[in-house]
Order: C-alpha cells, then structure tokens, then sequence
C-alpha cells in the first residue's frame, strides 16, 4: 500500500508552479526569489532576514549608503555590501565598494551543507566589516551541525515562510501571488524532507518503490542525501560512545604549506594516508555522497603502520553493503588472488577471515553473506588493482538493524586488527 501522507504532498508538490519554476537549478532558484524580494522593497527584506537571526546578529541598513545584492559573488550564493563616501584616486569625494560585506546566505535546498564549505566562506569574507552569515537549509539536521561555529545563523525554509507571511502580510500588490505559490511551495518541501526522515530508524533502507518516486519528480537527489547524512550522524554518535578513534565526518578542511602560503583546501580520500601519518592513531572518516548516480555510505578506517598498510572500508553504495581493503599499492591484494610462499599464503589466510561471518540466524547484527566466484569462493572481487571487496544485496533490512551492522563491523573486526 503506497504512503498516503506521501501521495498528498507529492501531488500538492506537482501543482504548485513554482515547484516547476525551480527545477532548472533548485538552489540558484531560491536565491533569486530572495533578489526578487529585496527589489521590492529593500527595507522589508531586511526585516525580514532579522527576524531569523538573533538580536545581537540583526542588520541596520544605514541612511547615506547605497547597498547592493549580488548573486554569486565570490562564490557566495548571495551578497549584501555597500559603499562607503572615501577620497578617490583623482583627489574627489566619492562613494566607493570598500569590499565590506554585511550579509551572507548560502542556501542549501538539494544538498547538504558542508563544513569545509561554510569555514571557506567565513575566512573569505572574515575582516571586511561585521558580517553576517546566515544559512538556509531544507534540512533540519545534518552532521557538521555542532560543528559549523558560532559564525553561521541556521535557518530552515519553514522558519522563513514565516518571515515572509509576517513581513509582507500587507503587500496589495499582484506579487503577493507569487509570494503566496512561492510560501506553499517551500512549505511542502519542508514537509517533504520532514516525511523522508520521520522514525527513520525503522524505515527499510534500501526502498526502491519510494526512490523511484521521488525520481518522477527530479527531487530524488535530495531523498538519498537526507538519509545518507542521517545516517552519518547515527553511526558517528555510536562510534563515539564506543570507541576512543578520531571521528571525522568528509569533507573537511586540511592545510597545505605552498610557496611559503599555508592553503586550505578540502580533505580527500588520497589524503587519509598522508594525513594519519602526521596524526598518530586510529582514525575514522565517515562520508555519504552520491556516486554513479546511487547514493553511497561509506567508513574508511586506517592506522599508519609500516607493514598490513591497509584502509579497511565499509560501505553501502545502492543496494550493495561492502567489505572492502585498499591496498597501498597492488602487489599486497595479489595475495588474495593466488599465492606463492608459505608467508604469503598466511597473509593472505589473514585478509580473508577479516570479516566476521554470523551463522546464527537469530543474530541481533544483520548477516553478511559474501559474493564469491563459483569456481573459486575464495576470490573476492576487484575494483582496481589496489582495492578488492566482497558484498551482499540489501533486501528488506531497516535502518536501525543495518546501523548497528554498520558499526558493529568497525568496532568487532577492524579496530582489533590495529591495535
């Protein structure tokens, strides 16, 4: 039986026009309906922005200034700044951009916002007056929440069709139609995005009804992100109630030391060697993000070590739960696919009881049955040279059984190899 509460909101989203409106580019939309407001009337918008941002935080439009909105500027989504009266190069009195930014919005409608992203933005725009930064998120929740500092104000689209209702409840003119399809619009997404998470630790993970659902509507990217993320935070709290390895949730800034310059930049997957190398222990990065077009959940576990230099993974990309090893280089992972010498075969012997194998069908973990060859069940299958992997296709396992598998798996097989 289809989710009736999910039908309605589906149908309310297909015949509202400016859900149509937005799918060229769902977030640059957004942005522009805010210049639209500001264009109306400049006083009104700011009043609106100040009532979702706290009482230290509010913005006073000075009189004698000319303000500007900007679209993109410095890769900011949107841009408020004004000049300022100076002593211009030809010696005349005259009003200059000074570059001060007063607020900042990035909004964040399809994704998931970023920490390397907002700290990015901060430090571009840090020391150039008392800026504002304010982030829109259609998502409620998100992993590097805590995380983003006392800099950003975090909003969500209900908060602001609130604002709006309260701020233009008088406007006469024929724009309070769009304001009123534009306020139904952002509502519905909220519910929606609220709809995909709600007992989320019940639902079954892998629901390809649902998916496909969302795919009629051009909004699935935000279906798998929502939950990859949920997900992330699950598995992050868990892991930090059980075990004392540095959490990292990707992407994340690191600096690089260039020409005498020290540059963020954000942090990748060829880095977790490097980066561990330099930072003695057990280190965990958690990711989720969207490969080949299916949404992938990933753990990479790794210690510096001079011998078995291996990045143990798991993941869930699709329908597929993972076991995978990364090699430093693909001479190691041979020994998984036909050995030679006595220590070779005992290495190898190694890598393939890596992962725990439940027999107990009343087991509270969810059971990882391997893929292997028909002709040889102890081959695992191979990515490139340096990574092989075996998995299992989820079926009906909720969300709450595959989290604890996920961590059980970390905790149970990984972290006691390296000890």
């Amino acid at each position: 039986m289809k989710d009736q509460r999910l039908q309605s909101l589906l149908i309310k989203l297909r015949n509202n026009p400016i859900f149509k409106m937005s799918l060229g580019s769902k977030e640059l939309f957004h942005s522009n309906f805010l210049e639209f407001l500001w264009d109306i009337d400049n006083n009104k918008f700011i009043e609106m922005i100040n009532q979702l941002l706290p009482e230290e935080k509010r913005i006073t439009i000075k009189g004698g200034l000319d303000y500007y909105f900007d679209r993109e500027k410095e890769n900011f989504d949107i841009c408020l700044h004004h000049t300022e009266k100076r002593v211009l190069k030809n010696g005349k009195i005259g009003k200059q951009d000074v570059g001060v930014y007063d607020l900042i919005i990035e909004n964040k409608v399809k994704s998931i916002p970023r920490q390397d992203q907002l700290e990015e933005y901060v430090k571009n725009a840090d020391g150039k007056g008392n800026t504002v930064f304010l982030l829109l998120s259609l998502a409620t929740d998100f992993p590097c929440k805590k995380d983003i500092g006392y800099k950003w104000v975090v909003a969500n689209y209900i908060e602001l069709k609130k604002a709006i209702k309260d701020i233009y409840k008088n406007h006469k003119t024929n724009n309070g139609l769009y304001l009123e399809d534009y306020c139904k619009f952002i509502e519905i997404m909220h519910n929606l995005q609220e709809h995909m998470i709600c007992g989320f630790d019940n639902q079954v993970f892998y629901n390809q009804p649902e998916l496909e659902e969302y795919k009629q509507l051009r909004i699935h990217d935000l279906y798998i992100k929502l939950r990859g993320s949920m997900f992330i935070i699950r598995v992050k709290e868990k892991l930090e109630e059980n075990t004392n390895a540095n959490i990292h949730i990707l992407p994340f800034n690191v600096e690089d030391k260039k020409g005498g310059k020290t540059i963020k930049r954000s942090f990748k997957y060829d880095d977790i060697r490097p980066y561990c190398k330099k930072n003695s222990g057990i280190h965990i990065f958690l990711d989720c993000t969207i490969q080949q077009g299916n949404g992938m959940i990933a753990a990479f576990v790794y210690k510096h070590r001079d011998i078995c230099d291996y990045i143990y993974e798991v993941v869930i990309q699709g329908d597929q739960y993972r076991h995978g090893i990364n090699s430093h280089n693909d001479s190691d992972v041979t020994l998984l696919n036909g050995n030679s010498s006595e220590q070779e075969k005992d290495d190898a012997k190694k890598l393939k009881n890596l992962w725990r194998k439940v027999n107990n069908e009343n087991s509270d973990y969810f059971r990882i049955i391997h893929n292997t060859s028909p002709t040889n069940p102890e081959v695992f299958n191979k990515y490139v040279p340096e990574y092989v992997y075996k998995y299992v296709n989820l079926k009906d396992e909720k969300v709450e059984e595959l989290i604890d598998s996920f961590v059980a798996d970390i905790i149970d097989n990984v972290l006691p190899k390296l000890k």
